[in-house]
């Protein structure tokens, strides 16, 4: 049966082998039931805001859609090309700025499609020159989500609609539990990496004696390894591409039988333990894919490669997907 309901800033999605709610603001997803996989007992297997109310706090940017920037900015400033940008914060709550401004403006629904396979919904913005401090750039974003039995894709677009160069960067910030581990200690975690990006108290990438951004071997993840009491908040880089050519970083239960794999078709994944959570630590894990590693606006020779030219768009895709092994 498929379902498509829209009301008070929240379209509710059911389809064949799942059901799926999602707020305006942000372009959020608030909760992903795969129906067919698992009962409706056991909840949404990513852990979302639990109302409106919630994800105006924007504590924990549970599952936020990151943009223009992922992660943090470094003193709240870059330059580019001899003009230096003051970014504030974008809540009341943040102390710092971080994940960028696009998860509290609100989306228009541009289009929705549906039939017995699938359901894709494209939420789009306008972003003005003057909308936030420190980003005096215009551009369009499209989130689209395309739910089919039990996964989730998502591409984020962006459109620079000015007649100069602008940086951009986009990224995913969802937090995902699994049926059969209530915490993060119970899961195994698998990412197709041995580097991760050496940061400061701050979680600032540390420079090497170049000013890039160094880099440290950790294959502590490179195969499934149970996590334990690991408390991890980093960005691993150099992914191996997989069989599809895609990149995919996995958690799965102590016996396999639930098992979600997170795919990108580029950039970086940064984990996040959830340690500093203010509810339910340390119970779900946000893997999020990011176009580019955090501060990148700081080092020329990363936002070289993040800026967008004159009305070019560029695409970032990425998904979820749920397998049951029962």
């Amino acid at each position: 049966m498929i379902s498509v309901s829209q009301s008070s800033g929240m379209i509710d999605l059911t389809g064949n082998g799942f059901r799926a709610t999602i707020a305006t603001k942000g372009a959020t997803l608030l909760e992903w039931v795969p129906l067919s996989s698992m009962s409706e007992a056991s909840g949404s297997w990513v852990d979302g805001y639990e109302s409106l109310a919630d994800l105006d706090n924007q504590a924990g940017v549970r599952n936020g859609i990151l943009a223009p920037f992922p992660n943090r900015i470094a003193n709240s400033t870059f330059d580019l090309d001899g003009t230096l940008y003051q970014f504030d914060p974008v809540t009341s709550r943040d102390k710092t700025v971080l994940h960028g401004f696009l998860r509290i403006v609100t989306f228009d629904v541009a289009d929705i499609s549906a039939n017995d396979d699938f359901i894709s919904i494209v939420f789009r913005a306008k972003i003005d020159d003057d909308a936030f401090a420190g980003y005096p750039f215009a551009l369009e974003v499209e989130v689209v989500y395309l739910f089919k039995n039990q996964a989730i894709d998502v591409s984020i677009k962006a459109k620079n609609l000015n007649n100069f160069r602008i940086p951009f960067a986009a990224g995913w910030h969802p937090y995902f539990r699994l049926p059969n581990a209530e915490v993060v200690d119970e899961m195994y975690l698998k990412v197709p990496s041995v580097w991760t990006i050496e940061t400061d108290q701050n979680l600032i990438p540390v420079r090497d004696e170049y000013g890039r951004q160094r880099k440290q071997f950790d294959d502590s993840f490179n195969h499934p390894r149970l996590v334990g009491k690991s408390v991890l908040d980093k960005c691993f880089t150099n992914l191996q591409p997989g069989p599809q050519g895609v990149f995919e970083t996995s958690i799965s239960d102590c016996k396999g039988e639930h098992v979600l794999t997170v795919w990108q078709d580029r950039g970086h994944m940064h984990v996040f333990t959830g340690d500093t959570l203010l509810r339910r630590p340390r119970n779900s894990i946000a893997l999020e894919p990011v176009e580019a590693t955090t501060n990148s606006f700081n080092h020329p020779e990363l936002i070289e490669e993040l800026m967008l030219h004159p009305g070019q768009t560029r695409v970032f895709n990425f998904g979820a997907r749920v397998e049951v092994n029962s």
